[in-house]
């Protein structure tokens, strides 16, 4: 009954399956260096994710960067237009099963005139070709994490990805983020140099650590000496300066690196421990923050992009079915990451593992120790004369706001 019952759970964690796109950036690939895509596709026209779920991404935006939202005309014509749609979780989980809901809806608004192909656990595109794949017109429409793009994207990653931002959790991270596009346009802009607009936003969960032993972590100093797996490259600076030990490696491997000894844990996201198996070694939990709605160590930008080509091709009404499905797919499933994460860590607190919380001081004690990772990152960016330090305060003072 109870491995009935964790097979279930484990269905639901898929949720945010799509965290697995970091594993296309440890330390063992550095993905954000491989060649950029093809930007052969006319430039999108088109803004960000609007904040309101009802007003799609179109070729009208006013002075501010922010979406306008014309009704939409009626249909120009009975052409059917095919959407291709690539994603890297399994059809049976929770997210998938979400995602075709989503897609099934864009058919039927359409009056079939859109008829979607959805390609499931990565089998069309993996993770690091996600976001080539859609400017070259593989895919329609794919999610893209901001960490296999960080070199094209880097307000989205090198900056709004940082450690210790305190986003409160996913829901509240996507509107800050909503806020952010509108103050600096230039967020978008970055991904629409690319040849792909944004349709849907996804803030990816929370990382925190994952131990395969019993310890007493109170402190950052009490990491010393630990072998432990990392999902996001600002991990190595904050783990290296406590005196541990980063291991690269990809996600997909945390369950065969920890028991085998190779590491000792992880600081990775609770769906991927989950989904690789990694729970069931899990015998210490230590929380960035409380437990659900906490900020964790970090949190990423992700983004369900389209092509810019195959936008534009659509018929105005049709642009706005699409949009206003991925834009809702990407709320629904951000609104739903504080309780599964909360679900999660029950569930490996159910079979003997230890729960801690790190307290204030702990907490401050490790921000302090990530602040000069953020500068470095921040004055990288000042000097390629991107507004880095504006946008990484705005967004510190709207994410202490939300809390």
């Amino acid at each position: 009954m109870i491995r009935r019952k964790l097979t279930t759970l484990l269905l639901i964690s898929a949720i945010i399956l799509s965290c697995v796109a970091l594993a296309g950036c440890n330390s063992d690939s550095d993905s954000s260096s491989s060649a950029p895509p093809s930007t052969a596709n006319n430039s999108p026209s088109t803004g960000g994710t609007s904040t309101d779920s009802t007003s799609p991404n179109n070729s009208a935006s006013n002075d501010s960067g922010a979406q306008t939202s014309p009704d939409a005309p009626p249909p120009a014509d009975d052409t059917v237009y095919d959407l291709i749609v690539s994603v890297v979780y399994p059809s049976e989980s929770a997210a998938g099963a979400m995602l075709q809901q989503y897609c099934d809806q864009i058919e039927e608004r359409s009056g079939g005139r859109v008829q979607c192909t959805i390609h499931f656990s990565g089998s069309l595109l993996g993770t690091i070709d996600s976001m080539s794949g859609v400017v070259n017109g593989i895919a329609d429409v794919a999610f893209v994490p901001s960490a296999v793009v960080a070199d094209y994207w880097p307000i989205n990653y090198k900056v709004l990805s940082l450690p210790f931002i305190g986003y409160p959790n996913t829901a509240a991270a996507n509107t800050i983020y909503d806020q952010l596009c509108l103050e600096f346009p230039e967020i978008e802009e970055e991904i629409r140099a690319q040849g792909v607009m944004t349709v849907g936003t996804y803030m990816a969960g929370r990382m925190d650590l994952y131990l395969a032993k019993d310890a007493n972590i109170s402190m950052p100093e009490d990491l010393k000496g630990l072998k432990i797996s990392i999902a996001s490259p600002y991990c190595t600076g904050i783990l290296t300066s406590v005196g541990a030990a980063p291991v690269g490696g990809t996600s997909a491997d945390l369950y065969t690196s920890i028991s085998s000894g190779v590491t000792e844990g992880a600081i990775n996201h609770t769906s991927f421990m989950m989904s690789t198996g990694a729970f069931e070694l899990t015998k210490t939990v230590v929380l960035f923050g409380e437990r659900g709605a906490g900020p964790g160590l970090l949190k990423d930008v992700s983004k369900f992009v389209m092509n810019t080509g195959k936008y534009n091709s659509l018929p105005e009404d049709l642009q706005k079915i699409v949009f206003e499905a991925f834009d809702g797919y990407g709320r629904e499933l951000s609104g739903e990451e504080v309780n599964f994460q909360m679900q999660h860590v029950g569930i490996m607190e159910s079979m003997g593992a230890n729960v801690i919380t790190l307290s204030d001081d702990a907490m401050a004690a490790f921000k302090e120790i990530a602040e000069p990772i953020c500068e470095e990152s921040i004055a990288a960016l000042e000097s390629q004369g991107i507004k880095a330090q504006a946008i990484y305060d705005r967004a510190v003072e709207l994410a202490a706001a939300s809390r």
